[in-house]
């Protein structure tokens, strides 16, 4: 009995491990990493620990992103749970490297921001 409890609980958990991958693990600068974990549209962008692990700085849903410089960019939109569906809104991250935490912006302060930075041209990429 306790060899047929422990067999079913090796299976639990290998098919629990198989459930937990990774859809999308694209990298953009090493250790920032473009993730899903459910679907493919339901990206981040996070930082791939040394055990594997992930630790998100952009939220899902990331639209758009680009490397500039030091800085990742980012478009993103908000799961809105109400309409069961995405925010119209877009917002902007700006992730300067080395710095543990995303800013948000408006389209107007992201429109400074790349001004100030003198960022032109910025080329979007689709996850």
């Amino acid at each position: 009995m306790m060899r047929i409890i422990k067999h079913l609980i090796f299976v639990f958990s290998f098919f629990m491990c198989l459930s937990c991958g990774l859809n999308i693990e694209k990298e953009i600068k090493h250790p920032y990493y473009l993730i899903s974990t459910d679907i493919n549209s339901d990206t981040n962008i996070s930082i791939k620990l040394a055990d594997g692990n992930y630790i998100g700085r952009i939220p899902n849903k990331v639209i758009e992103y680009t490397l500039e410089g030091n800085y990742i960019l980012a478009k993103q939109q908000d799961y809105n749970y109400k309409t069961s569906g995405l925010d119209p809104r877009v917002n902007y991250y700006v992730l300067k490297l080395g710095v543990k935490n995303a800013q948000k912006m408006s389209l107007i302060e992201f429109k400074k921001f790349i001004s100030r930075e003198n960022i032109l041209n910025i080329e979007w990429k689709k996850p």
